[in-house]
């Protein structure tokens, strides 16, 4: 039997999180740097990345030039066709107290994503960039799900040097883990998902500034007319972020980015919930804090990443405050460190215009890139009234780019979640084969 204890969590165990926290920083810098300095040799300061090879990749794939036929090349639009396929098998090991938390989690193959894009620019009146993506939901959709979701409909232009405006469905710009393709990550899931909201619909303003060493962005959002709601009842998102590149040399493959953002989330109908899932899109939420009477809240997040050579360190924090005094004011928190190896000995290259790093180049390389990852990370939605629980993960594995757009990744993942006033454990082992496009 559960106990239904809720009362708050020891005074020791926050003082714990932070200088674990502290000490994991430290550890992975210290190793990160030790590590950088011993393969400085491997890649040279003018380094130029290789050719194709000419007889392509040992992983079977389109060729380029067939891909690039399909797509559209007109005198006032263009059209670049997409399309995503992700596919997972996960094994699900849990103890009794685990099944008792959450319930039994189903292994199996599950599609983790279908998707058909079109993006590109067309002329009217001034130049636009758009993108266009649709999800299939057919194999596993409930009756009444539509077959096929938008999951991005948005058009952008530049204003003169001051600003790119873009309007539609698109990300809010908070949290690394959001920012950029979650296909790309070096982890298979996002671990943060309690704080973010992927998409949403509304307004953004963004730019680049010091010859492209920072980028800043700020965005309005509300959905409240695709899901049918008064606009009185919907609530407003407004989401910031604003990053700093004081390295980046030896032609990219040395850099250092740190970045800070924020958000403001106004609840539908004043109610808000926080809930995330391990490391496997096939579980179901480990920690929820189910939904509670709130009229907004607050957060903040904070980004480093470290790339030299074939190493990248990354690291984020993410705080989230409920004004609410009939609650406790509560506060939640969530953070993780990353430490990858990349083959190849060439880092995964920067963005500049995103301020994100993208996936390990492979061009040149008969086999691909082969990529070694490790991460820690925790949630914790335990505070004032709300119990939520809290989550710890480590997480390893092997990624596979065998061609520039297939993927086969492995790994395996330990979870300890604390809640219902027991501890539970869950072993994941995740096998993924994507194909991006």
């Amino acid at each position: 039997m559960i106990s239904t204890a809720t009362g708050p969590p020891p005074r020791g165990a926050a003082a714990g999180a932070r200088a674990a926290w502290g000490v994991l920083l430290l550890l992975l810098l210290a190793v990160g740097r030790a590590a950088a300095q011993s393969v400085e040799r491997q890649v040279p300061a003018d380094y130029v990345p290789p050719p194709p090879h000419p007889n392509g990749y040992w992983f079977p794939d389109f060729p380029d030039n067939f891909l690039e036929a399909q797509n559209i090349k007109a005198k006032y639009f263009t059209i670049d066709w997409g399309l995503a396929f992700i596919g997972d098998y996960t094994l699900f090991q849990q103890n009794p107290a685990s099944v008792a938390q959450v319930g039994e989690q189903n292994t199996g193959f599950a599609l983790r994503d279908f998707r058909l894009m079109g993006h590109g620019w067309f002329q009217l009146f001034v130049k636009w960039t758009y993108l266009a993506a649709v999800e299939y939901n057919g194999f596993e959709r409930q009756a009444g799900d539509p077959i096929w979701s938008v999951t991005d409909l948005w058009v952008a232009t530049k204003v003169g040097p001051l600003f790119q405006l873009k309007f539609g469905k698109q990300k809010e710009s908070f949290v690394y883990e959001v920012v950029g393709d979650a296909a790309n990550l070096q982890q298979d899931e996002r671990f943060l998902s309690p704080f973010f909201t992927t998409r949403n619909v509304g307004v953004s303003l963004s730019n680049t500034f010091l010859n492209e060493h920072g980028t800043w962005t700020l965005g309005w959002f509300n959905d409240f007319w695709t899901k049918g709601q008064a606009f009185t009842n919907s609530g407003n998102d407004f989401a910031g972020r604003l990053t700093f590149l004081p390295i980046y040399d030896r032609d990219g493959t040395h850099y250092l980015h740190l970045a800070v953002s924020g958000r403001y989330h106004q609840g539908d109908d004043d109610a808000l919930r926080y809930r995330g899932q391990p490391q496997s899109f096939q579980a179901t939420s480990y920690v929820d804090t189910g939904t509670f009477i709130a009229d907004h809240s607050w957060s903040m997040g904070f980004e480093g990443l470290y790339a030299d050579g074939p190493l990248q360190v990354s690291a984020e924090y993410v705080k989230s405050w409920v004004p609410s005094d009939r609650l406790g004011n509560p506060s939640f928190y969530g953070y993780y460190g990353i430490a990858t190896w990349t083959f190849t000995g060439i880092p995964r290259p920067y963005d500049r215009e995103v301020a994100y790093a993208r996936r390990p180049p492979v061009q040149g390389h008969y086999l691909g890139a082969l990529e070694v990852f490790a991460r820690y990370g925790r949630v914790n939605l335990n505070s004032g009234s709300i119990q939520g629980g809290a989550m710890n993960e480590w997480y390893g594995g092997l990624n596979w780019y065998a061609t520039a757009r297939w993927k086969l990744g492995f790994g395996y993942g330990n979870v300890d979640l604390e809640r219902y006033g027991v501890r539970g454990r869950t072993n994941i082992f995740l096998f993924r084969l994507q194909w991006i496009h």
